[in-house]
């Protein structure tokens, strides 16, 4: 995601570094997965009353996946499709929103550029 993320979002917008997602996950507090979904678009939820309250709308988008190995059969999946919202940060980070869980969650720093997770750009202050 380095390479993409000086031109991926429009003048004045940028990608949310990994301090701004947690600055988001935090001010909508408990159950912040529930809260940052859209309220159409993930089914049999349990906690149905949180759906939906931050206005984000995190649609279940899942995530590219490039399977192969050097020299050999090389290709790509989509994984988590109806299941995960997968959001890239600047620095290769990714936060996880899952069908199964309440609460948002950190995935790992440095994720492959084999990866292609959502991207959400926020307005420059």
């Amino acid at each position: 995601m380095p390479a993409a993320k000086d031109s991926i979002c429009p003048n004045g917008w940028h990608v949310p570094s990994l301090s701004e997602w947690k600055e988001l996950i935090g001010s909508v507090g408990r159950n912040s997965a529930n809260k940052l979904k859209d309220p159409n678009g993930w089914e049999n939820e349990s906690d149905e009353l949180q759906i939906g309250l931050s206005g984000f709308n995190a649609l279940p988008g899942g995530n590219w996946q490039f399977k192969g190995s050097p020299g050999g059969q090389s290709g790509s999946v989509y994984e988590s499709m109806n299941y995960a919202a997968k959001f890239g940060t600047s620095e290769g980070a990714s936060w996880s929103i899952n069908k199964l869980s309440s609460e948002a969650i950190e995935r790992e720093v440095g994720h492959s550029m084999y990866q292609g997770f959502s991207v959400r750009c926020i307005k420059d202050e």
